[in-house]
């Protein structure tokens, strides 16, 4: 075994004198032990075949630094496998999930009213128009309604007015003029309010009148303010509201 096959691939790594030292060694305990040891024909073709394909790690390792890098990272990869499922399985090590998320609050629910119960008052709003005086207004309009109506109902026992004509001026209207104007305007159902003229007339006279006087102007106080009064047969008629019980 004095002869060393050639190897063209690994001629350039020639080992260090400690290792070719015991390599000369090793070799002479292989001559003194096997003095002419039979070779078969294609032993030194397999021989240099085998150290061609031999991985030399070690001294791979030891020249390249991108090789050493390759395995220091193979080797983080292999270990972080184990050392990742002991941290599954260890809940103290597993840092906790934060989950960040929206739940709309439904609004609050009606507060319950009985079936039967009235629904609330409708309140308008304030209205300069609709002042006291045009609820005076209207409460005298529906007064007037009312004895006109009472008036037809009466039929042929309603009086009729003493004349038609309408009082140019109501500074010169007497009583009996004031009471033939109710009766025609019950005739010809003229149901509006008394005019301010009309009114101021009728206070006036009432201010000063004598019994007789106050019955023919009983129906337009009682359209003025509400309030029946006694008035005889000749100043009413039947249903008539004025009069009172």
């Amino acid at each position: 075994m004095t002869d060393r096959p050639h190897l063209p691939e690994e001629a350039e790594a020639v080992p260090d004198a400690a290792e070719r030292a015991e390599l000369e060694r090793l070799a002479d305990e292989l001559r003194a032990a096997c003095r002419d040891p039979e070779l078969a024909p294609d032993f030194r073709e397999r021989l240099a075949l085998r150290l061609r394909r031999a991985p030399m790690w070690r001294r791979t390792l030891r020249r390249s630094v991108t090789a050493r890098l390759a395995a220091s990272v193979l080797v983080l990869l292999l270990a972080a496998g184990p050392i990742a499922a002991v941290a599954l399985f260890w809940p103290e090590l597993v840092a906790p999930r934060v989950l960040l998320g929206f739940e709309p609050t439904p609004p609050p629910p009606a507060p319950a009213r009985p079936a039967d119960a009235p629904p609330p008052p409708v309140v308008p709003p304030p209205d300069e128009r609709f002042g006291p005086e045009w609820e005076t207004a209207l409460l005298r309009a529906n007064r007037m309604a009312r004895a006109a109506r009472s008036w037809r109902q009466a039929g042929a026992a309603a009086p009729l007015p003493g004349h038609a004509v309408v009082v140019a001026d109501w500074d010169l209207a007497d009583a009996e003029a004031l009471w033939n104007e109710f009766v025609r305007r019950c005739a010809t159902g003229q149901t509006d309010a008394p005019e301010p003229e009309l009114v101021a007339r009728v206070r006036a006279l009432a201010a000063e009148a004598d019994p007789e006087a106050m019955e023919a102007l009983a129906p337009w106080l009682w359209v003025l303010d509400g309030q029946p009064t006694t008035v005889g047969p000749g100043r009413a008629w039947p249903g008539a509201p004025w009069p009172a019980d």
